[in-house]
């Protein structure tokens, strides 16, 4: 049987705490972090809490990654500076766009995602859109966790005036996770597809056989 209560509970033991008491009044970095989760496996009880232990610990391992890669490191271990508002922002992932490169992506993407989505539930009352513009999108879609993201932006976003626009030339790398993502975008726009791609298309949604022909 296994502990599924949180690991940091009102028992005394308080991941948060943990972690201020190590960088009192500084901005923490996943190092903090890391160091937290160890001392919270230290504190708990070996026999009653083995199981928060070894969840505390298969944390910080994950986390430690992140602190050991050069490159990981360099974007996730230091303290940033907010995003500074602006009428267009471009984000390139680089060498995060790469294989092997997954775990730092979806970890970049994801903070986009949520800056985005802040940003328009602040300005949701404004009548001035905001537009998600993401090329390559087979490099997110293709991660399950980044396609339930973008389908969250295609589900309520029209709610707060943020528009999803995506743009690929590789079909067959979207998990089928985007399928109901896909399902929720009001446009394609679609170029000339030799019939492989068309039926990549057809994965996601349903062409008669005379918009088939429009295509070939």
């Amino acid at each position: 049987m296994t502990d599924d209560r949180p690991i940091a509970s009102g028992d005394g033991h308080d991941l948060p705490r943990l972690i201020d008491e190590r960088v009192p009044g500084v901005a923490a970095v996943i190092d903090d972090i890391v160091e937290g989760f160890e001392g919270l496996a230290e504190q708990l009880d070996p026999v009653r809490d083995s199981d928060k232990i070894k969840r505390a610990r298969e944390m910080a391992d994950g986390l430690r990654y992140f602190t050991k890669d050069p490159v990981s490191s360099k974007f996730f271990n230091t303290i940033g500076n907010p995003w500074t508002p602006a009428d267009v922002t471009i984000i390139d992932m680089g060498k995060f766009a790469q294989e092997g490169y997954e775990a730092q992506r979806s970890v970049a993407f994801a903070g986009c995602v949520s800056e985005v989505l802040e940003l328009a539930e602040a300005n949701q009352a404004s009548d001035r859109a905001i537009y998600f513009i993401a090329d390559e999108n087979h490099l997110f879609t293709k991660i399950p966790l980044l396609a339930a993201m973008e389908t969250r932006i295609a589900k309520m976003g029209r709610k707060l005036g943020l528009w999803l626009w995506l743009a690929t030339q590789n079909l067959k790398d979207f998990a089928d996770e985007a399928r109901k993502m896909l399902s929720l975008l009001e446009t394609w726009i679609c170029l000339a597809l030799p019939p492989d791609e068309l039926d990549q298309i057809e994965r996601f949604k349903t062409l008669t056989s005379e918009q088939r022909a429009m295509f070939l």
